[in-house]
């Protein structure tokens, strides 16, 4: 379907209501929906607190399954029921750059829309020069111009151009276009922060989730005397790792040394890891086979699976776990897998982090460790798997009621920051 064949159609590809005059909210990024990244399913539970408020929403994402040709497609944003439309991936240079320099999402969308009301047009993590121009192509339409700003990345080596693009990008978003757009998302006290003088209006928000569950969350038995741990996580290649100089987002070497001596000290366990591979992993850190070889018995590799699977086997777990460095793009983004394990009733055992800090509750949804001492750290691991079962079961029952990171948690503080927003 082209862009001449199509007239105001909405996800499903039938017409949208005539007459439909709410004020009208675009989510524009490089999502992948319904929800095959983490952006989509943040931007969706987003979108769910603009729907609940009586605004329209229209998303505009990014698809790999599409021709990068300029076209705009309707598009699914899974049980949500939002308006969805999505480009297709630049497959090439020629291609990238044009998807970084153009404002082709928003005007393509209101040339085949019936849009009666634009209030605001958020650009997620969007590419300076392109958010830049939507901004003033809003404003143009009598809208507000948002950045909803989630990640802040390290600087990538500068021996390749797209190195050297992706870094003065980051540099010209963060220190000069964000601070012109009319307010701001964020999802970390560090970028509310640093863009706190601009005196924008701010509102800052964690990944939130809106979890389809129609059970209660497993009960844990552990009669076996195993304690069954959960990971998800990507970026475990060498191109992934090397492309910053952070390296790795989540430590899971950090994660192994911990469990091996926590092993040696008699804990018993099996975690299972998806998003990874055994192969890449052990390429990845080869100072860590001889721990993997020793381990291999404790640990499942799945690699990259379905996101339905990976829910189905979370709640299951009697822990998620996931270390992570303070780093500056830690402190800028909110661990995902955080609010979703909460979300799915699994208690997490991660290291503090300022990010998610005054989300956690210890003992009720979170078990907190110290890595600066690895002794230190697989002796208290071996301290909380010798928890009960109940002990873990109420945990876990604390965690699957808990509405701290449900969209609908956030409704209220949004609402004043859209009359801020009107107001400024």
């Amino acid at each position: 379907m082209t862009i001449s064949e199509i007239d105001r159609y909405n996800k499903t590809g039938q017409k949208a209501e005539a007459g439909d005059t709410r004020r009208t909210i675009v989510y524009i990024g490089g999502f992948e929906l319904p929800d095959k990244n983490a952006a989509a399913q943040r931007v969706i539970t987003n979108a769910q607190i603009f729907q609940k408020l009586g605004y329209r929403v229209l998303l505009v994402g990014l698809s790999k399954n599409r021709q990068a040709n300029g076209h705009l497609y309707p598009a699914e944003s899974g049980e949500s029921g939002l308006e969805a439309w999505e480009m297709g991936y630049p497959s090439n240079q020629v291609n990238w750059l044009r998807q970084i320099l153009s404002d082709a999402p928003l005007r393509k969308l209101i040339l085949l829309t019936d849009i009666a009301n634009l209030h605001t047009v958020i650009c997620y993590n969007h590419p300076a020069v392109s958010q830049w121009r939507i901004a003033h192509l809003a404003r143009q339409h009598g809208a507000l111009a948002v950045a909803d700003c989630t990640e802040w990345y390290s600087k990538r080596h500068w021996g390749s151009v797209s190195g050297i693009v992706k870094n003065l990008d980051v540099m010209l978003r963060m220190h000069y276009v964000n601070w012109r757009m009319d307010g701001l998302i964020t999802t970390s006290p560090f970028i509310s922060g640093f863009y706190r003088s601009s005196r924008k209006p701010i509102v800052e928000i964690p990944t939130l989730m809106a979890p389809n569950r129609t059970e209660q969350t497993p009960i844990v038995d552990r009669s076996n005397g195993i304690t069954r741990l959960f990971f998800a996580g990507t970026g475990f290649d060498k191109a992934s790792a090397s492309e910053s100089a952070d390296g790795m987002k989540d430590r899971l070497d950090w994660v192994f040394d911990v469990l091996h001596r926590a092993k040696l000290l008699g804990a018993r366990f099996h975690m299972d890891l998806y998003g990874v591979d055994l192969d890449q992993y052990r390429e990845l850190v080869p100072e860590q086979v001889t721990i993997l070889d020793d381990m291999q018995d404790d640990l499942s590799f799945h690699g990259r699976q379905p996101r339905k699977l990976l829910l189905e086997t979370l709640p299951k777990a009697a822990f998620s776990i996931f270390f992570r460095k303070e780093t500056r793009t830690n402190l800028a983004g909110f661990p995902g897998k955080l609010s979703e394990s909460i979300s799915y009733g699994t208690p997490v055992i991660t290291n503090p982090m300022p990010s998610s800090s005054q989300y956690l509750i210890e003992q009720q949804t979170c078990h907190l460790v110290e890595i600066t001492d690895f002794d230190k750290a697989a002796a208290k691991i071996v301290e909380l798997f010798a928890q009960s079962d109940s002990q873990v079961n109420a945990m876990k029952s604390y965690c699957y009621n808990s509405k701290v990171f449900h969209y609908q948690s956030f409704i209220s503080p949004v609402e004043d920051w859209l009359y801020a927003l009107e107001a400024s």
